[in-house]
């Protein structure tokens, strides 16, 4: 379903009583064998049904994991039924909701008291325990709400961004350029959060980035990271955008060895129309804030 509605106040409301997870690939629906298995075994179970031919299909589970009804996000499966109608979407998700879930004991939800405290995420998807995380937002004055929602994403900084960092000691007086593509753990994580054509992800980062010593402290040795990198999107159109690079480095004064990082993202990138020129085009305003972990906050 497009993001916008997800945020209707109905479909809200339709929802409190569940909880809510998505999986999202670019799958060949005829060998879905990159699915992970309990996605794939869920996503079979609508085999051979009208809902089968949708790319967005919608999956009530039981408490026991057994699905319970598979519905289409749109009517006869066309994406296109509500066309940008964000109020008409949203009232058919959630009367479908509703539909399908009338003969489910859907739990009150909990009460201000009841609420569980929720702490930002310091693991990856599959268990690992992350080194650094990222939180992005984008501008209210977006005209696009689907992309409105803000995202806490933990990752691995690797071994060529640290070396890339390093270096910064007590002796060393001068500033020095670094690749911005030696970022590209970082950097790769900077883009808009909603479903685009291909990945939409970060396929290619270019351009150089300064890293100038500020002086040494007993915490170690300290540096800036400034600079303006190159980002490339794998959107079908390799959309490309600018994006301000601010951080604080911090390394053995000593040996030069990487202990941490923290630094904002500022960039703007732009929502092209589709490759039929269809659909206005848009500027997303993006900041990130990005730390390593060891010197995170919950």
């Amino acid at each position: 379903m497009r993001g916008s509605c997800l945020s209707h106040a109905e479909v809200i409301e339709a929802l409190r009583g569940f909880i809510v997870t998505s999986w999202s690939g670019h799958t060949d629906l005829r060998n879905p064998s990159g699915m992970p298995p309990e996605v794939a075994r869920i996503h079979d179970t609508a085999a051979g049904s009208v809902v089968d031919q949708s790319n967005i299909k919608c999956f009530i589970l039981r408490p026991d994991g057994e699905v319970e009804a598979f519905f289409n996000a749109f009517p006869n499966n066309n994406v296109s039924s509500f066309g940008f109608d964000r109020n008409k979407a949203g009232q058919f998700f959630a009367e479908s909701v509703r539909q399908f879930s009338s003969e489910l004991t859907v739990p009150e939800p909990p009460t201000a008291d009841r609420c569980p405290v929720l702490a930002l995420p310091k693991t990856l998807p599959d268990g690992t325990p992350a080194d650094a995380r990222l939180l992005l937002s984008i501008s209210p004055g977006s005209q696009l709400s689907q992309y409105l929602s803000s995202v806490a994403e933990p990752f691995l900084l690797g071994d060529e961004c640290k070396a890339a960092l390093g270096g910064t000691t007590q002796a060393e007086s001068g500033t020095r350029s670094i690749k911005a593509k030696d970022l590209f753990s970082i950097l790769s994580h900077f883009y808009p959060p909603a479903i685009m054509q291909n990945t939409g992800a970060i396929s290619a980062v270019e351009g150089s980035l300064n890293l100038a010593p500020l002086g040494t402290n007993e915490d170690g040795a300290w540096a800036s990271l400034t600079g303006d990198a190159i980002l490339t999107l794998d959107d079908g159109m390799e959309t490309r955008f600018s994006t301000k690079v601010d951080a604080l480095v911090s390394t053995d004064q000593a040996s030069g060895k990487f202990h941490a990082i923290r630094g904002i993202l500022e960039g703007v990138c732009p929502k092209l129309p589709g490759r039929d020129g269809r659909g206005p085009g848009h500027q997303l305003e993006m900041t990130a804030t990005f730390e390593s972990l060891d010197q995170a906050t919950d």
